[in-house]
């Protein structure tokens, strides 16, 4: 059971790491300049960082002689290291930025200036980005790697496409990079050619690409200042980080610059990377939440329509029945951050707050897992979900919800541990043999891929070919997991609630708790694809010339022939409406309650 996606790279290139321990130390005098005058700038105001004098642990402290809200202060550096990390902090312990990348500067000459604003990336203007070019070589050379990365390392690759298909869509990426040649073009074209490949583990993954592309496109203030729910192709306000008062929960949002909302939709979503033919997965993706690192909608939407300084909205108040106008600002994503956590102290902030263990009543008690990217944890995961259990022994309560919506994944040890503790009696859960496209990877892709464990360089003989060209792990029939119950596992009803987010483990997790009878599940269908997926371990491929990179998988899974092209059914199917969501209501659970009391 490893179906694990990994968020960053875990290696470096051979050269840079020989580069770095021959330099000589240099010496650098660095003035630092930090814009306050958007925040309550606190008693104290620094900077902490990577290279003596800085330290993670001790703040250099700024100063604003003349209460302007500009801090600054100058450190001399003698170092050998070619960037400086560093995070500017107020008071003593809130630094900016929290869950986001540190900043860098490049050591590249001797005296330096750095002109920040507090918890804001400074990307980069338009005038930059216009430098950035590609020439038809570069493009064609970046084409011909991503070919052969693809067509040596996907498990996959021809189980929702053709090969005919395939060598169409790279013959239209080409035409489309030669002719917008620039590095957000790039990006974009080669985003929606990886989508064409339907599946979910192959895509430009945000947390992976280069500092220079996510200065491009992902730290512009370019991001619509709220986030929302879709419903089908209808999108309705949740958290609001605009200064207009008029857009409250529930109010729907029909027109963004004039284009109707489907229209927009409609337009991202082949953009989207998932499984075969699940399309739910597609949209659902598009949905904004406000507490994701990178979120789908706010990369694709200025990529495919041009964004100004603001965004005319036409929005409808169903409560009202009132349609209005209104004009709200762009904002950066961390600057909608900030606003959003001001305005909404219990957003969630970091993975630790994406769980949830709550008591409904003396019957029912809802586990909320939000995510199972456990590595980005700080809590121990497993004494939360062991005192959980403890607790549903303590008070006697005989009703389980396991709330996995809007999970996308991470590890499968989270999954199984509930497992154990749900069977009632010893169970066997078979998996099948992982199929692999390739023994060893050829000397000419190597310098183009990395990942976190050297065996899937060089599978040897822990891989058996197979009549189609392909390999399987050994042994070749799959391997067989036993559980047993667990002496603090639960013994009532459990429910599970679903949702097109849950792919890749927790789809896995519907799938055996459908197949094994474990529980009810509840709500929508899963993401994912019965007909088989790939994951396990991914190569990080960095095209040579854009820089771009992209996550192939490694393994993959083959499915019983005649296997539905979609997602996990719910047993008990829920359907949500306007008035629903306008009202903030949560179908899916009093479907569940509604059940429980009928039971009684």
């Amino acid at each position: 059971m490893a179906s694990l996606i990994h968020h960053f790279r875990l290696f470096l290139p051979l050269y840079l790491l020989l580069t770095c321990a021959v330099l000589p130390a240099q010496s650098y005098h660095i003035t630092f300049q930090l814009d306050m005058r958007q925040e309550i700038p606190g008693e104290k105001i620094g900077v902490r960082g990577n290279i003596p004098p800085l330290s993670w642990e001790k703040t250099f402290y700024l100063e604003d002689a003349d209460q302007d809200g500009i801090f600054t202060g100058i450190l001399e550096f003698k170092t050998e290291k070619e960037e400086l990390e560093y995070k500017f902090f107020r008071n003593s312990d809130e630094y900016e930025l929290n869950g986001e990348d540190n900043r860098v500067l490049p050591l590249r000459q001797a005296n330096l200036k750095v002109e920040a604003t507090f918890n804001a990336f400074t990307p980069l203007s338009r005038e930059e980005l216009t430098e950035i070019r590609f020439s038809p070589e570069a493009i064609r050379e970046d084409i011909a790697v991503l070919k052969l990365a693809l067509q040596t390392i996907h498990p996959n690759l021809y189980r929702y496409t053709d090969s005919l298909r395939l060598e169409a869509s790279f013959r239209d990426l080409e035409q489309k990079m030669l002719v917008e040649n620039d590095l957000p073009s790039a990006y974009k074209h080669i985003t929606r050619f990886i989508a064409t490949i339907r599946c979910s583990h192959t895509i430009t993954n945000p947390w992976n690409q280069s500092r220079l592309l996510k200065r491009a496109l992902f730290y512009q203030a370019d991001k619509l200042p709220f986030t929302f729910r879709l419903l089908e192709d209808r999108m309705f306000l949740e958290k609001n980080a605009t200064d207009d008062n008029r857009m409250v929960a529930g109010v729907e949002v029909l027109k963004i610059d004039g284009r109707p909302v489907q229209k927009i939709l409609e337009r991202l979503v082949p953009y989207i990377s998932a499984d075969g033919s699940n399309d739910a997965k597609r949209w659902y993706s598009l949905n904004l939440s406000g507490t994701e690192k990178f979120e789908t909608f706010d990369i694709l939407y200025p990529l495919e329509f041009p964004v100004g300084e603001s965004f005319k909205l036409e929005v409808k108040d169903h409560r009202k029945e009132l349609v209005f106008t209104t004009e709200v600002k762009a904002l950066s994503k961390t600057r909608r951050s900030a606003v959003l956590q001001e305005h909404y102290p219990e957003l969630a902030i970091s993975d630790d707050d994406l769980w949830h263990f709550t008591v409904q009543n003396d019957q029912v008690a809802v586990l909320k897992l939000g995510t199972f990217v456990t590595w980005h944890m700080q809590m121990d995961w497993k004494k939360f979900l062991t005192d959980a259990l403890a607790t549903l022994q303590q008070q006697k309560i005989s009703n389980l919800v396991i709330d996995i919506r809007d999970n996308a994944g991470g590890l499968d040890e989270v999954y199984a541990f509930l497992l154990e503790r749900l069977v009632r009696e010893p169970l066997s859960i078979h998996t099948p043999a992982s199929k692999i496209a390739y023994r060893q990877i050829p000397n000419d892709l190597r310098p183009y891929i990395g990942t976190w464990d050297d065996l899937a360089f060089d599978f040897g003989n822990k891989v058996e070919a197979q009549p189609d060209g392909n390999f399987l792990s050994k042994p070749t029939d799959g391997k067989t997991y036993k559980l047993k119950p667990s002496k603090d596992g639960f013994r009532g009803n459990m429910y599970l609630i679903t949702n097109a987010a849950n792919s890749s483990a927790t789809h896995h997790m519907a799938t055996y708790v459908k197949r094994y009878q474990l529980g009810t599940i509840v709500g929508r269908p899963t993401g994912g694809n019965q007909r088989g997926m790939n994951g396990g371990m991914i190569f990080f491929t960095t095209l040579p010339n854009t820089g771009i990179e992209v996550d192939i998988p490694i393994f993959g899974t083959y499915s019983p022939e005649g296997a539905p092209d979609g997602g996990i059914q719910p047993d008990i199917p829920v359907t949500w409406n306007v008035e629903e969501i306008i009202q903030g209501r949560d179908p899916d659970l009093e479907a569940i309650l509604q059940r429980i009391q009928a039971r009684q």
